[in-house]
Parts: C-alpha cells; sequence; structure tokens
C-alpha cells in the first residue's frame, strides 16, 4: 500500500564515538516500518534495492513524503520501507561491528520504548544534537528555530511550528 507517511527520525550513536547515524521509522497501524536507505547508509550497503531485492512481499513495502519546501509546491520522495522481520534480516546479514550495535540499539531500546509509549516517546533522545554541540530539547529548539529563520527571514511562527512537527510528543 502506498501512502503518504510522516517519519520520525532517531539517531544512532556508535560505542567508538564518531558522528550520529540518522535513520527513520514511520508507524504503520501500530507497527514500526524503517527507512531502508537509513538502515543501509548505517550499514554501509550502498545500494538499497538489491539488499532487499529477495526479501518476501510482506516485509517490503513504499511510502510517500513530502520534503518541505517554500517554493512552489514541495517534492514527493518515494522511499522503500521495512518491517521488523525485514529490518532483522537486513541487520543480520552484515558482519559489520554496527550491525551488531544497531540491532542491540534497535531491539533492545527503541522497539521496546515503542510497543510502551508509541512512537513519538521512542523518537525523542536524551540528548539532541546540533552542529557537533549536545543540548538538551529547549536549547536544540532555540537553535533550530534561530537557524530556521535565517534561512527563512519571510516565514511566520506557524511555518516553524509546522517544519518541526515530527520532534513533537
Amino acid at each position: 500500500m502506498n501512502e503518504l507517511a510522516r517519519l520520525v527520525s532517531f539517531s544512532f550513536y556508535l560505542s567508538d564515538g564518531g558522528f550520529p547515524r540518522h535513520y527513520r521509522i514511520v508507524d504503520r497501524n501500530g507497527n514500526p516500518w524503517f527507512v531502508v536507505r537509513d538502515i543501509c547508509r548505517i550499514l554501509g550497503i550502498k545500494n538499497p534495492s538489491d539488499a532487499i531485492k529477495n526479501f518476501p512481499p510482506e516485509y517490503v513495502s513504499t511510502i510517500f513524503t513530502i520534503e518541505k519546501s517554500y517554493s512552489e509546491g514541495g517534492r514527493v520522495h518515494k522511499l522503500l520501507i521495512i518491517n521488523e522481520a525485514g529490518l532483522l534480516r537486513l541487520i543480520t546479514r552484515s558482519n559489520k561491528p554496527v550491525a551488531r550495535e544497531l540491532q542491540n540499539k534497535i531491539f533492545e531500546e527503541i522497539l521496546p520504548a515503542y510497543r510502551k509509549r508509541g512512537i513519538n516517546w521512542a523518537a525523542l533522545p536524551r540528548i539532541w544534537e546540533y552542529r557537533g554541540e549536545k543540548l538538551n530539547f529547549p536549547e536544540w529548539r532555540a537553535k533550530k528555530q534561530e537557524a530556521y529563520f535565517k534561512r527563512h527571514p519571510n516565514a511566520s511562527m506557524e511555518d516553524f511550528e509546522q517544519s518541526m512537527l515530527p520532534f513533537q510528543v
């Protein structure tokens, strides 16, 4: 089923420190589905379509998202998504250490929190990062607001609030 979806972003920090890796989850009928491109990027897989080409059809689907744009309209993106079984299959195929860390993070922290509270609660990281600086949520939101109005000087506060919807609890 193709649908217009709202995605929630998560940050994944490797044990070696380094830059955060980001992946997105969409809620579909109370079940989490993961964006294939994001998971493949973390695992170092260059072609997401090839990575899931032999997966059973019930593991894979597509969604559409709209990239916020203040020019005319907005761009629609078609994304491949996989369910939990597809995610586990994709992760266990990899021999890289990052695969084990990602599997532990998702299956021991994110999914239990998701089942307990729903996707928005699980989406809120304990520490928010903005350009390498670790902040609490109000500080992070203030920095995002400042940057947003620098990029879009004619935008209203409503426009900013709309851009922040994926991060609301």
